[in-house]
């Protein structure tokens, strides 16, 4: 389970988000929460109230799921898109001011600014930044792990050179093969 944060629409606020089959799904009780400033009791009553008409548009969109954790029940999920429909039917202020944003960008895609091209290129660049920066987590991972594996692989080479042949009693020998591995992990810990 991992969160996706809502900065821009309200300070700290985050919706809980799972894949299942491949798709995205939002926490609705979640959105809720962020889009109506509600607790989870209040937004679980606002889902509830939203009408059967609503909720049959929004159908191919949502389903239940029961997020990991303890006493955590099955709640409704909803997919990116139905969840952008949803937000035009919420109360509250935060939703309230989606709609508004959301109705500026289709008023500038309809009449044609060409300046959301170049906003558009600017996320598109930043969210490229954050990939490599992963990439270059990923990359210092394995490299961390492939010196720690030869610092121990060395350790062990040193080990068969000290006592060729086990010529040691099993006990000293057992003693002397944690003394380097613990070595070596403390080696690791460093990198």
């Amino acid at each position: 389970m991992t969160i996706i944060p809502f900065e821009e629409i309200i300070s700290g606020a985050t919706v809980r988000f799972t894949v299942i089959g491949g798709v995205q799904f939002l926490s609705i009780r979640d959105l809720i929460m962020v889009m109506c400033g509600k607790n989870q009791n209040q937004a679980a009553k606002v889902w509830r109230r939203i009408s059967d008409e609503v909720k049959a548009e929004l159908n191919a969109f949502y389903l239940n799921f029961k997020f990991p954790g303890r006493g955590q029940s099955e709640q409704p999920v909803i997919q990116f898109q139905g969840a952008l429909k949803l937000l035009t039917w919420l109360p509250g202020e935060n939703a309230k001011k989606f709609r508004s944003q959301a109705a500026d960008i289709l008023t500038r895609y309809c009449t044609g600014d060409t300046t959301l091209l170049s906003e558009i290129n600017a996320q598109d660049a930043d969210n490229k930044a954050l990939d490599i920066q992963e990439e270059a987590l990923q990359t210092s991972r394995i490299e961390r792990h492939l010196k720690a594996v030869t610092i121990q692989n060395k350790l062990m080479d040193m080990y068969t050179a000290l006592c060729p042949d086990n010529v040691i009693d099993d006990r000293t020998r057992l003693h002397f093969k944690d003394i380097i591995v613990n070595l070596s992990s403390s080696a690791v810990s460093r990198l």
